[in-house]
């Protein structure tokens, strides 16, 4: 688990009704506003038309655990195809960065589930880390293969969103 918190009472947060009644598409909008990439978030919430903040939350969950295991199987996949061993190594150390990542999606709908909201951010924070972490290895030649860069950059936008949803959880300005 990326975060344990044992000290911290759950944050069992009710919402008001201006809060799950707005408008989905206002919502969307509001949310697709604060993150990193508009155009993308738009088009993973546009299916969410009369969705309230609780509904976007679970279905970013199934998002989120979709696109990291995606990212990883392609890691697999490249790892299994190269010779070069530095780059093998490479990859190897993307694929534990993915497994941490997909624990953490796990770990963020757990505490969403039991409506213990003030821990979202620091996971999808964590979760978007690791991630990066993947990028970064490739900084250096030879560069991160298109289809692991898309998937990765793909995942790094949906943690934008949890980050964005998870604020608004906690009733946090974003």
């Amino acid at each position: 688990m990326l975060i344990r918190n044992s000290l911290q009472a759950p944050s069992k947060i009710r919402f008001t009704s201006a809060e799950t009644d707005m408008k989905a598409s206002d919502l969307v909008s509001d949310i697709c506003s604060k993150t990193r990439n508009k155009s993308t978030c738009l088009q993973v919430l546009s299916h969410k038309h009369g969705a309230n903040l609780l509904e976007i939350a679970h279905t970013l969950t199934e998002n989120a655990q979709t696109s990291a295991v995606l990212a990883y199987d392609t890691v697999q996949v490249l790892v299994k195809l190269t010779k070069n061993s530095s780059l093998k190594e490479r990859y190897r150390s993307c694929l534990g960065n993915y497994v941490r990542a997909i624990d953490g999606v796990a770990e963020w709908k757990q505490y969403l589930t039991q409506e213990n909201y003030q821990n979202l951010p620091s996971i999808a924070d964590a979760i978007l880390k690791e991630t990066e972490s993947c990028d970064n290895k490739f900084e250096q030649p030879p560069s991160e293969p298109s289809q692991l860069k898309r998937g990765t950059q793909f995942f790094e936008d949906i943690c934008s969103i949890l980050m964005v949803v998870s604020n608004r959880l906690i009733g946090g300005i974003v």
